[in-house]
């Protein structure tokens, strides 16, 4: 493929070269058969154990996720294709996986059923029973993009005491300084500023607790044996990229 505005030249004469996209599918038995070859590691279908794919036992395996697929489908086309080479002499512009939408409508789906019943037991509650779209997010996306929604959306849930508690401290200061004629220092410096510090450090502490739990739950869910491999790489870059573009139907 060609840039639009590069020309070329053919019998004297100039011309644009057109845009000729080629989208290559991998069915799943292809799929298999390379995770079979690379022994690429898959989680059983009856517990969390991972082991190397065997094909004379897919049945006993879960459904390949998304850096599953991705592994199988890029060493098998690094394999057959040697891109570096076809750039350079101009045959191939780029290469690259894309989007699954179908797996986006999943997701939109899961989270417009759920989204409401996790953020109300993010607190208290059984909040892993309304888990299923970021169990969705760590399948498609990776563990990294899962547990920075998870964090985000149960730090959203615990800010609800402060900020509630905090306008109605808001609202009491400026009916201090409004109706009790108090100056602004005075009114902004009261009593119950302190009240509020101290409940601050615990809803802090109580949170930290509440996050580590949370975390841990997934880490064994997932089967992983640490998080700080996955929060020390960068799925934009090098061979994380995938997470950004990937889409296991239309490789």
């Amino acid at each position: 493929m060609f840039p639009k505005d590069e020309k070329k030249k053919a019998g004297g004469r100039e011309f644009t070269p057109l845009w000729v996209y080629f989208a290559i599918k991998f069915t799943n038995a292809k799929i298999a058969e390379v995770a079979h070859i690379q022994k690429v590691y898959g989680d059983l279908d009856v517990s969390n154990i991972r082991m190397p794919f065997n094909k004379h036992m897919k049945k006993e395996f879960q459904a390949f996720d998304a850096r599953q697929r991705y592994t199988c489908i890029q060493w098998y086309l690094e394999t057959e294709i040697d891109f570096e080479h076809y750039s350079n002499i101009g045959i191939i512009h780029d290469h690259y996986p894309l989007h699954r939408l179908k797996a986006h409508k999943v997701m939109k789906k899961s989270v417009n059923k759920y989204w409401k019943k996790v953020m109300k037991t993010l607190v208290w509650g059984n909040w892993y029973k309304y888990c299923e779209p970021i169990h969705l997010l760590k399948k498609y996306y990776g563990e990294r993009f899962a547990f920075y929604f998870l964090f985000f959306s149960t730090y959203q849930a615990w800010l609800f005491w402060p900020s509630f508690l905090g306008l109605i401290l808001f609202c009491y200061q400026i009916n201090l300084y409004t109706q009790d004629s108090m100056t602004l220092h005075d009114a902004i410096g009261n009593p119950w500023i302190g009240v509020y510090g101290i409940f601050l450090c615990l809803w802090a502490h109580l949170f930290v607790l509440s996050w580590k739990s949370k975390q841990e739950k997934l880490i064994h869910e997932w089967d992983m044996d640490c998080l700080q491999d996955v929060l020390s790489n960068d799925e934009r870059k090098g061979k994380y990229k995938w997470m950004w573009e990937y889409n296991s139907e239309v490789n």
